[in-house]
């Protein structure tokens, strides 16, 4: 918005105020046609999918159904998540560039959503039918596996992540060869430069 973008701006200029030295090429022409647009359709997308739909739902509910607690309709949930899905697609085939990557990554998640759900609404409907100390607790068998699946896809993926990057790591140490350099410097600023040479030429470190 206009208002994040003035904020961004003179926040930027404050700290070119407070620190002189630091040099930062900044032109407002290569932010309008470089990060700014991306930013706003992620925006776009990831409103219309996943919010969208439950404020047009919202607007056409009666205060009678939120009172009685309701539950949603079969028909809502699939429309919402069919929203969600494709707002999903759009903003990975932006973000990859790569139609086919895309659709082996949301493929497989489906399928592994689908599983998950399908374990998990069998489970909590046995239990309902069991008539057990449990079953007061699954009065929506749907909605619950639905969340559950929910909570199940953001844990594995959380240690997929974990489980990549040690073994990618190992792999790269691996596949180095001898002398590669094993430490770097990010961020230094130019005037800083000058400083950094003397001191690796005084030590006799190559880089």
């Amino acid at each position: 918005t206009v208002v994040g973008i003035s904020l961004g701006y003179g926040l930027l200029q404050l700290m070119l105020q407070l620190i002189p030295n630091l040099q930062i090429e900044f032109s407002a022409i290569a932010m309008l046609l470089g990060p700014l647009p991306v930013a706003m359709l992620t925006s776009a997308v990831v409103l219309l999918g996943f919010v969208m739909p439950s404020l047009l739902q919202l607007l056409n509910t009666p205060p009678i159904r939120v009172i009685r607690q309701q539950e949603k309709s079969v028909q809502s949930m699939l429309w919402m998540l069919l929203t969600g899905t494709l707002s999903l697609i759009i903003f990975s085939v932006i973000l990859t560039e790569n139609l086919l990557l895309t659709a082996w990554v949301i493929g497989a998640i489906i399928v592994l959503c689908a599983v998950l759900y399908l374990t998990v609404w069998g489970v909590l409907k046995l239990l309902r039918n069991m008539k057990l100390n449990l079953s007061a607790y699954v009065r929506t068998p749907s909605q619950t596996a639905l969340q559950i699946t929910a909570l199940a896809l953001g844990l594995s993926l959380i240690t997929v992540l974990a489980v990549l990057r040690t073994d990618l790591l190992d792999r790269w140490q691996q596949q180095l060869p001898e002398g590669t350099p094993n430490q770097f410097v990010y961020g230094l600023p130019p005037f800083d430069m000058p400083d950094l040479k003397a001191q690796l030429e005084q030590n006799g470190w190559k880089s």
